[in-house]
Protein backbone atom coordinates (compact mmCIF):
# COMPACT_ATOMS: atom_id res chain seq x y z
CA UNK A 1 0.00 0.00 0.00
CA UNK A 2 1.07 3.75 -0.61
CA UNK A 3 1.17 5.62 2.53
CA UNK A 4 1.90 8.64 1.41
CA UNK A 5 2.49 10.31 -2.06
CA UNK A 6 4.87 12.70 -2.21
CA UNK A 7 3.93 16.20 -3.67
CA UNK A 8 7.56 17.45 -4.37
CA UNK A 9 8.14 15.18 -7.02
CA UNK A 10 4.61 15.53 -9.58
CA UNK A 11 4.99 19.20 -8.29
CA UNK A 12 8.63 20.14 -9.77
CA UNK A 13 8.06 17.83 -13.12
CA UNK A 14 4.98 19.52 -13.35
CA UNK A 15 5.92 22.86 -13.55
CA UNK A 16 8.94 21.71 -15.55
CA UNK A 17 7.18 20.47 -18.21
CA UNK A 18 5.70 24.05 -17.74
CA UNK A 19 8.28 25.70 -18.38
CA UNK A 20 9.40 23.49 -21.56
CA UNK A 21 6.05 24.71 -23.19
CA UNK A 22 6.53 28.28 -22.56
CA UNK A 23 10.28 28.41 -23.26
CA UNK A 24 9.65 26.81 -26.90
CA UNK A 25 6.99 28.86 -27.48
CA UNK A 26 8.98 32.33 -26.60
CA UNK A 27 11.75 30.81 -28.28
CA UNK A 28 9.24 30.29 -31.83
CA UNK A 29 9.10 33.94 -31.60
CA UNK A 30 12.39 35.25 -30.83
CA UNK A 31 14.83 32.12 -32.45
CA UNK A 32 15.90 34.66 -35.50
CA UNK A 33 17.32 36.75 -33.26
CA UNK A 34 18.46 35.40 -30.01
CA UNK A 35 17.65 31.72 -28.23
CA UNK A 36 16.71 31.85 -24.46
CA UNK A 37 18.37 28.91 -23.32
CA UNK A 38 17.39 28.69 -19.53
CA UNK A 39 18.24 24.99 -18.23
CA UNK A 40 18.91 26.32 -14.58
CA UNK A 41 15.03 27.18 -14.59
CA UNK A 42 14.43 23.14 -14.80
CA UNK A 43 17.65 22.19 -12.21
CA UNK A 44 18.51 24.40 -9.56
CA UNK A 45 14.30 24.25 -7.76
CA UNK A 46 14.54 20.42 -8.33
CA UNK A 47 18.01 20.14 -6.43
CA UNK A 48 16.62 22.46 -3.74
CA UNK A 49 13.35 20.59 -3.25
CA UNK A 50 13.37 17.15 -3.93
CA UNK A 51 15.54 13.84 -2.55
CA UNK A 52 18.28 12.39 -4.63
CA UNK A 53 16.14 9.87 -6.38
CA UNK A 54 13.40 12.24 -7.02
CA UNK A 55 16.16 14.84 -8.48
CA UNK A 56 17.92 12.39 -10.95
CA UNK A 57 14.10 11.56 -12.05
CA UNK A 58 12.60 14.98 -12.51
CA UNK A 59 16.23 16.44 -14.20
CA UNK A 60 16.30 13.15 -16.79
CA UNK A 61 12.36 13.97 -17.70
CA UNK A 62 13.33 17.57 -18.16
CA UNK A 63 16.38 17.14 -20.22
CA UNK A 64 14.63 15.06 -22.53
CA UNK A 65 11.79 16.95 -23.00
CA UNK A 66 13.97 20.14 -24.03
CA UNK A 67 16.82 18.02 -25.43
CA UNK A 68 14.24 18.17 -28.74
CA UNK A 69 14.95 22.11 -29.03
CA UNK A 70 18.78 21.35 -28.77
CA UNK A 71 20.81 19.97 -31.65
CA UNK A 72 22.74 17.92 -29.62
CA UNK A 73 22.21 13.70 -29.12
CA UNK A 74 19.97 13.14 -25.65
CA UNK A 75 22.92 11.59 -24.09
CA UNK A 76 24.72 14.81 -24.07
CA UNK A 77 22.16 16.77 -22.75
CA UNK A 78 21.03 14.57 -20.05
CA UNK A 79 25.33 13.78 -18.89
CA UNK A 80 25.33 17.79 -18.64
CA UNK A 81 22.19 18.18 -16.95
CA UNK A 82 22.67 16.10 -14.17
CA UNK A 83 26.36 16.89 -14.07
CA UNK A 84 24.60 20.33 -13.48
CA UNK A 85 22.29 18.84 -11.05
CA UNK A 86 25.10 17.34 -8.63
CA UNK A 87 26.75 20.90 -8.50
CA UNK A 88 23.25 22.50 -8.45
CA UNK A 89 22.46 19.95 -5.34
CA UNK A 90 26.26 20.92 -3.87
CA UNK A 91 25.07 24.32 -3.68
CA UNK A 92 22.12 24.27 -1.98
CA UNK A 93 22.90 21.61 0.46
CA UNK A 94 23.10 24.63 3.22
CA UNK A 95 20.76 26.69 2.27
CA UNK A 96 17.51 27.02 4.80
CA UNK A 97 15.69 30.06 2.88
CA UNK A 98 15.35 31.42 -0.21
CA UNK A 99 17.77 34.75 -0.51
CA UNK A 100 17.75 37.17 -3.64
CA UNK A 101 21.37 36.92 -4.47
CA UNK A 102 21.76 33.24 -3.43
CA UNK A 103 18.87 32.36 -6.00
CA UNK A 104 20.12 34.84 -8.77
CA UNK A 105 23.82 33.08 -8.19
CA UNK A 106 23.15 29.78 -7.88
CA UNK A 107 21.02 30.12 -10.98
CA UNK A 108 23.47 32.13 -13.29
CA UNK A 109 26.33 29.78 -12.53
CA UNK A 110 24.01 26.92 -13.45
CA UNK A 111 22.89 28.03 -16.84
CA UNK A 112 26.61 29.87 -17.54
CA UNK A 113 28.50 26.14 -16.88
CA UNK A 114 25.34 24.27 -19.20
CA UNK A 115 25.09 27.07 -21.70
CA UNK A 116 29.58 26.30 -21.88
CA UNK A 117 29.30 22.92 -22.15
CA UNK A 118 26.40 23.32 -25.53
CA UNK A 119 29.03 26.13 -27.14
CA UNK A 120 31.59 23.14 -26.25
CA UNK A 121 29.66 20.36 -28.38
CA UNK A 122 27.17 22.33 -30.46
CA UNK A 123 27.68 21.66 -34.00
CA UNK A 124 28.05 25.63 -35.64
CA UNK A 125 25.50 26.10 -37.96
CA UNK A 126 27.16 29.45 -39.59
CA UNK A 127 30.11 30.36 -41.75
CA UNK A 128 32.71 31.58 -39.47
CA UNK A 129 33.63 31.25 -35.80
CA UNK A 130 33.46 35.25 -35.21
CA UNK A 131 29.38 35.23 -36.31
CA UNK A 132 28.85 31.66 -34.24
CA UNK A 133 30.92 33.42 -31.26
CA UNK A 134 28.65 36.23 -31.88
CA UNK A 135 25.18 34.42 -31.85
CA UNK A 136 26.56 32.29 -29.00
CA UNK A 137 27.52 35.71 -26.87
CA UNK A 138 23.93 36.84 -27.76
CA UNK A 139 22.12 34.06 -26.81
CA UNK A 140 23.61 33.13 -23.12
CA UNK A 141 23.45 37.28 -22.60
CA UNK A 142 19.81 37.04 -23.42
CA UNK A 143 19.42 33.67 -21.32
CA UNK A 144 21.08 35.84 -18.51
CA UNK A 145 18.77 38.81 -18.35
CA UNK A 146 15.80 36.17 -18.76
CA UNK A 147 16.87 34.17 -15.73
CA UNK A 148 17.98 36.90 -13.40
CA UNK A 149 14.75 38.48 -12.54
CA UNK A 150 13.15 34.93 -12.55
CA UNK A 151 15.37 33.33 -10.41
CA UNK A 152 13.97 33.74 -6.72
CA UNK A 153 10.41 33.38 -7.60
CA UNK A 154 11.57 30.27 -10.13
CA UNK A 155 13.54 28.70 -7.07
CA UNK A 156 10.43 29.01 -4.63
CA UNK A 157 7.57 28.63 -7.49
CA UNK A 158 7.13 24.75 -6.76
CA UNK A 159 7.42 25.22 -2.91
CA UNK A 160 4.91 27.51 -3.46
CA UNK A 161 2.26 25.46 -5.01
CA UNK A 162 3.44 22.56 -2.54
CA UNK A 163 2.22 24.56 0.27
CA UNK A 164 -1.49 25.04 -0.74
CA UNK A 165 -1.62 21.51 -0.48
CA UNK A 166 0.26 20.83 2.79
CA UNK A 167 -0.68 24.03 4.74
CA UNK A 168 1.24 22.19 7.84
CA UNK A 169 4.36 23.04 6.77
CA UNK A 170 4.08 26.93 7.56
CA UNK A 171 3.62 30.25 5.49
CA UNK A 172 6.66 32.04 3.99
Amino acid sequence: MIKRVDLRFLVVLLVNLGYAYAIASVNNWLSPYVYLMLPALFIVPAAKWLGTGGLIFVVLVSSLASSTFIPLPMGIVSIIWLLAAAFARVLCANTEKVHAVWAIGVMEIVNFSILFLYTVFLPSAVDGISEYILRVACDILASALVLFPLSKWAVEFPDRIIRLFEPSRGEF
